[in-house]
């Protein structure tokens, strides 16, 4: 190929795709003005009309605060809404949600599922196995740092509980001495990994600072 059909050829590749783009924006425009067509009716937005002047421009920004504000007045009232509708329900929850738990109980004794299903919801009984929760976490740390290294979050570089509170210690003295606002300045917290000290509790430990929360039976309506 010689240089002039290289040429004559990128020329031409270059009014395609320069035809494909003009097409592509006249498809968008066209897609706009009928996603907006009812907006362009209600206002009567002529298509000649463009910003030109004070008027014009007023004109615009009138519309621009009235949407805004109407925007804003519906999310108020929606807001409003919502909120009646969640003291609605949480009224009739909390009146009727004893009497629901024993018609419940009654018309589910003796049958195998654990769910009642009517013709406006379901009413269902979930068994929640014992759990086990932290009562003292410094207690906790300290057994973990012995018993379940595994299970502290490193703070500081630290794994060893007594460890960091011997350096956290050693910081606040010398935050004290250098006349240091003690609000200004944040030792963040050991953390442990609730994960690993459920795992211990079910192989039947329970890590000194917890306490276990019994079995219990959970009443749901949907």
């Amino acid at each position: 190929m010689t240089l002039d059909e290289r040429l004559s050829n990128e020329i031409e590749d270059a009014e395609a795709a320069r035809s494909m783009a003009w097409a592509d924006e006249q498809e968008a425009e066209a897609m706009e003005a009928n996603e907006h067509q009812d907006i362009i009716e209600q206002h009567n937005i002529k298509p000649e009309f463009h910003v030109t002047d004070e008027s014009s421009a007023d004109w615009v920004l009138r519309k621009i605060a009235e949407a805004r504000a109407g925007r804003k007045r519906v999310e108020a009232q929606l807001a409003a809404k919502v909120e009646a509708y969640r003291r609605e329900e949480e009224y009739f929850t909390m009146r009727y949600q004893n009497e629901l738990r024993i018609f419940a109980f009654v018309e589910l004794d003796g049958k195998k599922t654990k769910t009642l299903k009517l013709a406006e919801g379901s009413l269902s009984f979930r068994v929640t196995p014992p759990k086990l929760v932290v009562r003292d976490e410094s207690l906790a740390l300290a057994w973990a740092t012995i018993n379940a290294p595994n299970a502290i979050k490193a703070t500081m570089g630290f794994t060893d509980y007594f460890a960091y509170r011997a350096a956290a210690a050693a910081i606040a003295v010398a935050i004290n001495d250098a006349g240091i606002d003690e609000s200004a300045v944040v030792i963040n917290p050991m953390s442990l990994a609730k994960s690993v000290l459920n795992e211990r509790f079910k192989a039947g430990e329970i890590p000194d600072g917890c306490d276990v929360e019994p079995a219990g039976e959970v009443f749901s309506i949907q």
